[in-house]
């Protein structure tokens, strides 16, 4: 892929929610050897339990993929990763989930033909003692891609757990990151 700063990208202005800003970025990536493009979409929604916070993630959602429609005229395969604050679990409910399975995107972990650290949840809140979830599949760090145009091949959490079971230290960041394989095209 290219890092051609030239190709399209964008930012989306989703509103001020839950004491800030909040946007969406996307960008345009572009593979040197085939010329074959998709668009790559990077979005950290609202948190929070209460309806409000939750109605605001449906809100977001929707605001994200009506902007992406319009800058995607062409029709590239997209993929939308970041933090949705929301889960299979979520109460009142998992507000993200629905709408963007309405436009045929999937969470890729339900779609990943291979797993691994499925069990541990990807937010670690700089916790030495990784949270280890009672259902697999509860995360909010989550990739959304259209299966008719993406192959998820893995997925994984690359939470960096020692030998005594606890996260490494120093913990870069509340968040351990979710790698992808995809296959577009």
């Amino acid at each position: 892929m290219t890092s051609d700063l030239s190709q399209p990208k964008g930012q989306i202005w989703l509103g001020r929610h839950g004491g800030g800003c909040r946007y969406a970025v996307w960008a345009e990536l572009v593979e040197r050897a085939t010329g074959r493009s998709i668009m790559m979409v990077d979005v950290h929604t609202v948190s929070g339990f209460t309806k409000a916070a939750n109605d605001y993630r449906r809100t977001e959602i929707n605001t994200m993929l009506a902007a992406i429609q319009t800058a995607n005229s062409e029709g590239r395969p997209v993929v939308y990763a970041g933090d949705f604050n929301s889960h299979k679990q979520t109460r009142p409910s998992d507000s993200p989930r629905p709408v963007m399975n309405r436009q045929k995107f999937y969470d890729a972990y339900d779609q990943a033909r291979r797993v691994s650290g499925q069990h541990i949840n990807s937010y670690n809140g700089f916790k030495s003692t990784p949270v280890i979830g009672t259902k697999w599949g509860d995360h909010i760090d989550k990739v959304w891609i259209d299966p008719w145009k993406v192959r998820v091949d893995g997925w994984y959490n690359h939470a960096l757990i020692g030998a005594n079971g606890k996260m490494v230290q120093p913990i870069p960041s509340d968040h351990s990151p979710v790698i992808v394989d995809l296959r577009i095209g």
